[in-house]
């Protein structure tokens, strides 16, 4: 049976690409990669952002094909990134700092903190205790 290395990155669809790309340069220290290769996003190709091996990719929304409703959001689709405790405490600052909403909720084994980017899209960020 094989095994994946890593999870490489998760795609998004987008209504307003350039703004959920500067969202994610904000909040994330993201920036854009593989521009060489993939330049023209008018073209189906992704706009790709990372931040060391986290990474996601931006889809501009296909004409006639509506992208996922914003609201309400399914809180079971969702993407989730692990971070040491001291990152999650920052996060938390950040966000404030930010004035972008989120919720924390313990989980017992696990603190998670929830916040949705522009487009609607659930993002986790999660501490495990050690």
């Amino acid at each position: 049976m094989f095994a994946a290395d890593r999870l490489d990155h998760v795609g998004f669809t987008a209504r307003d690409l350039e703004g959920l790309a500067h969202w994610y340069e904000t909040v994330f220290g993201m920036t854009r990669v593989h521009v060489d290769a993939w330049p023209d996003v008018d073209d189906g190709h992704p706009l790709v952002l990372c931040a060391g091996t986290v990474c996601v990719a931006l889809f501009r929304a296909r004409e006639g094909v509506a992208p996922r409703a914003a609201e309400p959001a399914d809180p079971n689709e969702h993407v989730a990134l692990a971070l040491d405790r001291a990152n999650f405490e920052q996060a938390r600052r950040d966000l404030d700092r930010l004035a972008i909403a989120y919720e924390v909720w313990d989980h017992g084994i696990c603190d998670s903190l929830y916040l949705s980017d522009p487009e609607g899209h659930q993002i986790e960020l999660t501490t495990y205790r050690r």
